[in-house]
């Protein structure tokens, strides 16, 4: 908050220019991007997590299985580059790629805490899909939408949103992941798991899915890992909120056509004394942008 109280009032020369701000579409594609970014961190933390934790995969099975997801996200972000670069449509791409994630998340909060391979197949299928379509096309909107002289500064907000939104995301999903930890923690020591192992496991600790649980019984083993994957379940509900807050955003977004021809256009300190050749357009207009 100090942050933009000193970049609206104070600073001169601000590294983020509010204005960039003032339009509804821009404003609700860096809500897009900020969405995706929190999306796409939980997963990238907390399906590995499941897969250790809850299904007792070693880091390198893990791994593995994680290439399903990987190998869609590059074939779905190669795909849609391919695709707007040749059509110039990039808003039905975030609005079915938003979509998609909605579903996505709906579908991990019915993760089983025992192995479904064809459900721990499809589910990432389509979330790495969703995922894989957001990527480039939010920052072409962005582009879009902005004067030619802010292209710049909206380009690097664009992955300021994005990096800090990211980092809030793994701080929120902890949060939420222990709490529902610690609700359970009644049903851990009424199954005779050891204090000091209670605590750790009613704490979140990431550590929980490898060595811990080799000292308890069969059925001890079980209660934590039903507590784990609900815990989970529960925090799948948060992203599939923010997934929806994404998606209403999304249709926030006004479509502007882009163009193939080059305009060059001066920015930063040294086109600042001359006058930008580029006029805002209005909603609907062709801008155009160099390829």
């Amino acid at each position: 908050m100090l942050f933009l109280v000193i970049e609206a009032r104070l600073a001169t020369k601000p590294l983020i220019p509010l204005g960039i701000f003032s339009s509804l579409s821009t404003a609700c594609t860096l809500i897009v991007c900020a969405a995706h970014a929190m999306c796409y961190m939980s997963v990238a933390y907390y399906l590995p997590y499941y897969f250790q934790a809850v299904l007792s995969f070693s880091p390198v099975f893990s791994g593995l299985w994680s290439l399903v997801a990987a190998s869609t996200l590059f074939t779905t972000t190669v795909s849609c580059g391919v695709y707007m670069l040749s059509t110039g449509h990039y808003l039905e791409i975030i609005r079915f790629g938003l979509a998609i994630l909605v579903l996505a998340f709906g579908l991990f909060i019915t993760l089983p805490p025992e192995i479904s391979v064809p459900r721990m197949v499809a589910f990432q299928i389509v979330m790495a899909l969703g995922l894989g379509i957001l990527f480039q096309a939010p920052l072409v909107a962005l582009q879009a939408h902005l004067k030619k002289k802010d292209i710049a500064t909206g380009t690097a907000t664009f992955g300021f949103i994005r990096m800090l939104s990211a980092g809030i995301s793994i701080v929120l999903g902890d949060v939420l992941f222990q709490s529902q930890m610690r609700n359970r923690a009644s049903s851990f020591i009424s199954s005779g798991i050891p204090s000091k192992i209670e605590e750790m496991i009613s704490n979140g600790s990431s550590t929980v899915g490898t060595f811990l649980l080799e000292d308890l019984t069969q059925v001890q083993k079980e209660i934590v890992r039903n507590a784990q994957n609900q815990s989970l379940s529960r925090m799948w509900i948060f992203y599939t909120a923010i997934a929806c807050v994404g998606l209403i955003a999304g249709f926030g977004i006004k479509r502007k056509e882009l163009s193939m021809v080059h305009d060059e256009t001066k920015t930063g300190l040294e086109g600042e004394g001359s006058s930008d050749r580029s006029t805002s357009v209005s909603e609907g207009e062709e801008i155009e942008i160099g390829v």
